[in-house]
């Protein structure tokens, strides 16, 4: 009997290490991926100082904002359309499918570029190297998206993000350092040129990772022609995820390159500089969540919703414990983790502070988003994501006019307060289950009463 209980504890181990090993491994990936994005922009700042560094935040967040509409996030159905189709054996779909992207790519390419160099050129009578590395390099981060959700599609997962959450600000980090140790000074649209050849290095790895499965594709879908009778779904679907994308990962590109219309090269600069340091702080939130993800999910499919609410409730308190330890460290070293950056990111302290709101906003109400993705009603998530980016764009827009780099960030966080207390109120209505942390102390004060 001790044998079989023995026996049955180590098969629990193993279940689990099973279940956390997939997410452990791509927050770790997130992490360094960051670690490396920040020592880029540590070097920079100080290489460049804080109003050069401004203009390369822009020219960056230009190119990655950019790199959604070049591909209208299509690539984000794959896991719908082609996990499906390979599965049942019509590879032919599935091939229509991944053509359908490249074209798609191609197309919105050349006209995401066109418009944006028509647009800089009409606003400033020419367009200066920086910027034009940043629309040239656009669609080169648009097709390692690609490239990324075909391999989701192809359901290799780590295929789908390491190259892109790590390799890619590795790379970067490297021709960056190469930057900073040239003799003299170098000019600053060599920044967008080491990042075009980061990108350039992650798309021949997704390429030759991808090339043996795309010609199995080609060979075994049957002699068919190219055929996109659904294609009005899969651009329904890859818009719709989309605007999620824009507000949930691209919320600081996009922050950054409002703040350009208002805010000086130097206010710009600290803006970035502190949301890429919040953007730090919430990967511990991030990684509470992706760990208990898996869980959630399959007490989700067969509906026991007592099980998601208990897994809600014990992931809430660690968050919020995490959150606040970290949240307390960052207030007490941000001045000296801003002066690593140069002296004058040290008056980017109010703007840090301020947007420390955001982990804590996160760490209280949790991951709404997550529940909804599951309830299989992508366009309450579509909704919520375009009312929040809405009032992103008014935010950092007005408050930067009106109030400067503070102006700017309460803007930035008006738009999460909307978007943690809203997706709240809709998982609520939808399923019942409360995903915030006050659900959980609700359990403590009954249990305790």
């Amino acid at each position: 009997m001790r044998t079989n209980s023995n026996k049955l504890n180590a098969q629990r181990i193993f279940q689990l290490v099973r279940l956390f090993r997939m997410p452990s491994i791509l927050v770790a990936c997130r992490v360094a991926g960051a670690v490396s994005g920040m020592l880029a922009s540590l070097l920079l700042s100080r290489y460049y100082g804080a109003a050069q560094f401004g203009l390369i935040a822009q020219a960056l967040s230009l190119t990655m904002v950019m790199s959604i509409f070049c591909t209208l996030n299509i690539e984000a159905g794959s896991p719908r359309f082609m996990i499906a189709a390979i599965r049942k054996g019509n590879l032919l779909s599935a091939r229509n499918y991944a053509s359908f992207n490249f074209r798609i790519w191609a197309v919105m390419s050349a006209l995401c570029c066109l418009t944006v160099a028509l647009w800089i050129w009409l606003q400033n009578g020419f367009i200066s190297p920086l910027y034009l590395g940043a629309i040239i390099v656009a669609p080169l981060v648009g097709l390692t998206r690609i490239f990324a959700g075909l391999a989701m599609g192809f359901s290799k997962v780590f295929l789908a993000v390491i190259p892109r959450s790590f390799m890619r600000q590795f790379l970067f980090l490297f021709g960056v350092i190469g930057i900073t140790f040239m003799v003299g000074s170098a000019p600053v649209f060599w920044v967008l040129i080491a990042f075009g050849v980061a990108n350039i290095g992650v798309g021949f790895l997704q390429y030759k990772s991808l090339r043996p499965l795309m010609n199995n594709l080609l060979h075994q879908g049957g002699n068919g022609g190219a055929v996109y009778t659904e294609w009005q779904q899969w651009i329904k679907l890859g818009t719709i995820i989309g605007s999620s994308v824009l507000f949930i990962e691209f919320n600081q590109y996009f922050s950054v390159l409002l703040a350009g219309l208002t805010l000086s090269n130097i206010d710009v600069a600290l803006l970035d500089i502190a949301l890429k340091i919040i953007g730090f702080v919430s990967f511990s939130i991030i990684a509470i969540n992706q760990s208990y993800l898996p869980r959630i999910t399959q007490a989700f499919a067969v509906n026991d919703l007592a099980q998601v609410q208990a897994y809600l409730n014990q992931s809430g308190l660690i968050r919020l414990w995490v959150t606040m330890v970290i949240v307390a460290i960052f207030i007490l070293a941000a001045p000296y983790i801003l002066a690593l950056f140069g002296p004058a990111f040290i008056d980017a302290r109010p703007l840090f502070l301020l947007l420390l709101g955001i982990p804590i906003l996160m760490a209280i109400f949790g991951p709404a988003q997550q529940i909804l993705s599951l309830i299989k009603r992508p366009s309450l998530l579509a909704i919520l994501a375009g009312i929040a980016v809405v009032l992103l764009c008014a935010g950092v827009i007005i408050g930067g006019a009106s109030g400067g780099g503070i102006g700017a960030a309460m803007g930035v966080l008006i738009s999460w307060v909307f978007w943690t207390v809203a997706g709240v109120f809709l998982v609520h209505r939808e399923t019942g289950l409360n995903t915030s942390v006050f659900a959980a102390f609700g359990k403590i004060t009954k249990g305790g009463s």
